[in-house]
Order: C-alpha cells, then sequence, then structure tokens
C-alpha cells in the first residue's frame, strides 16, 4: 500500500501512518508520533475522544482541519470542557485494524483512564461484508485487495462507497417498481 502519507508496518495492519509526512499542497499533516494533524498540544492533560477507522475519520481529500476530529475537538475547545478529540484514522483500514492501531500506537501515549469515548467507523468493513460475503475475513481490507492486483468487479461508480451503497438501494427500489407495474 505505497501512499506516501503511510508506511509498512511488520505487525497485522501491515501499514499506518508515516510520522512527521508533511505534503503541503494536499495539506496532509501527519505528526512525529503518526497522527494527523491538528493533534492536541495539551493532550496528556485533557480527556480524550479517540476517533478511530478508516477514511472518514482521517478526511481522505480535505484538509487537516477539515476533519470531523478537528471540527470535534474546536467545537470541544469551545464548550471549555476538559475534553478534546484525536484523530487515529487511517485510511482503508478496516475494524481490526483500527483496534490494532488503539492498542499500538493510541494506548502507549495515553493512558485508559484518558480516554473519554472511543468512535470507530467501519464502514469499510460493511462494504467489505457487502461485496464478498462468505469470502470476507478479518484479513481483507480494500487497500490489500486494490493494490494487490486483484481486480474488483464494481463499475467505476460503485468503488466510491456511498455510490455503492445508493445502487444497491435503486437497484432494489426499481426491482419493487418494475414488479409492481408487471401487475397493474
Amino acid at each position: 500500500f505505497r501512499v506516501g502519507y503511510t508506511e509498512q508496518v511488520f505487525d497485522r495492519r501491515k501499514y499506518s501512518l508515516k510520522p512527521g509526512h508533511k505534503d503541503h499542497h494536499k495539506a496532509i499533516y501527519i505528526n512525529d508520533m503518526g497522527f494527523r494533524e491538528p493533534f492536541p498540544d495539551d493532550f496528556k492533560r485533557k480527556k480524550l475522544i479517540v476517533c478511530l477507522g478508516d477514511s472518514i475519520p482521517f478526511g481522505s481529500g480535505i484538509k487537516n482541519n477539515e476533519t470531523y476530529p478537528a471540527q470535534l475537538a474546536v467545537l470541544l475547545e469551545a464548550s471549555n470542557k476538559n475534553l478534546t478529540a484525536m484523530n487515529a484514522g487511517v485510511p482503508s483500514y478496516n475494524l481490526r485494524q483500527s483496534f490494532d492501531r488503539l492498542e499500538i500506537d493510541v494506548i502507549p501515549l495515553i493512558s485508559l483512564s484518558q480516554i473519554h469515548l472511543i468512535t470507530i467507523e467501519a464502514a469499510n468493513d460493511i462494504s467489505l461484508l457487502t461485496y464478498y460475503r462468505d469470502q470476507w475475513t478479518p484479513d481483507v481490507t480494500w487497500a490489500s485487495t486494490l493494490f494487490k492486483g486483484n481486480k474488483l468487479n464494481l463499475s467505476k461508480y460503485k468503488k466510491i462507497a456511498i455510490f455503492f451503497y445508493l445502487s444497491k438501494v435503486l437497484d432494489r427500489d426499481l426491482q419493487i417498481e418494475l414488479t409492481q407495474n408487471r401487475f397493474h
């Protein structure tokens, strides 16, 4: 999985964010601990909402300060509570990789008593389960499928998750409409 802000790791995750990566053109900055910026300076003194998951918390395609964990941190800071958010998302991660990230990268940094809440985005698992069904295992990721030469049998629009799910709904609704029209 070769994306500029990722690097290979030698555990079940296979890859993680590259500490210290800076892409000024795309406004993607990974701090020295391997988390997307903005990262709370005072994270050791506050309770944290840890945002785990895939490209949704990571914020693929958007600037660091536009990610939902960054926006959540701004709202929490404005509320004057002793609470902030950290972005622990990694694009294309599945649920197992996200929990491995929690164990390998997050827990060594902070104490468990600091974690107020963990959010988990599992959109990749849902789409992988939908596509692979019985062949799905916790080791299947979109990255491993797309970048190891395996070709998916999806139209280009269905490769984008939202279009994939919308197409399923539209297909179902179209089938219902066709069925109802046959009997009228």
